[in-house]
């Protein structure tokens, strides 16, 4: 088969795993996609991300993480804005779990987060009370190049606060003060 007609292949593949998923039909979307793959579609990173991408969009959580796993055993990894995507969906899940596991190799690779994902990543984890993972990823946000915002800061004092671990909220007031971001209402009503 010539690269053209490689290319109408692999895109008529496409088409028709994101209609099987628009209509809810995810198995016979994951069994089109495994075929592509297999019936001399040599399977590229860009593909798991595509399809990992449009069973977020459609709410098929379960599914994607599935076939993320998979992706990492055939030796690919995500893009930046799949991992981003990912990742805002397994904290909205509730998934921290799969969550701490998707950020570690993130990490691992190199990937940063936006500071959207960063400040949702960080409300999850503080309403699920995991407040030393929420200071982790605060430290790791000023390593990546990615600087904490108010929402960031007050987010995490908030948290703290409702646990009632006040000398750590404390420290990350003096932390947003010296890093020049001024304190919103909430961080103030919070600490108070």
């Amino acid at each position: 088969m010539d690269a053209v007609g490689f290319e109408i292949h692999r895109s008529i593949f496409r088409l028709l795993i994101a209609s099987y998923v628009r209509a809810g039909l995810l198995e016979t979307a994951t069994e089109t996609f495994y075929r592509m793959i297999h019936l001399g579609c040599r399977d590229f990173g860009i593909d798991y991300n595509q399809f990992i991408g449009v069973l977020i969009q459609h709410s098929q959580l379960e599914l994607a993480k599935k076939i993320y796993l998979h992706m990492v055993q055939d030796g690919f990894s995500l893009i930046p804005l799949t991992y981003s995507m990912l990742f805002r969906a397994l904290c909205k899940a509730n998934d921290l779990e799969f969550a701490c596991e998707l950020y570690s190799d993130m990490s691992r690779r190199g990937h940063t987060l936006d500071i959207f994902t960063y400040n949702i990543s960080i409300r999850c984890f503080c309403q699920s009370k995991k407040l030393d993972k929420a200071l982790e990823i605060l430290d790791q946000m000023g390593e990546s190049g990615c600087s904490p915002d108010v929402v960031t800061y007050t987010t995490i004092i908030d948290g703290l606060c409702k646990v009632e671990r006040v000398w750590n909220a404390y420290d990350v007031w003096n932390r947003m003060v010296w890093a020049g971001c001024a304190p919103d209402a909430v961080a103030c009503g919070a600490l108070i």
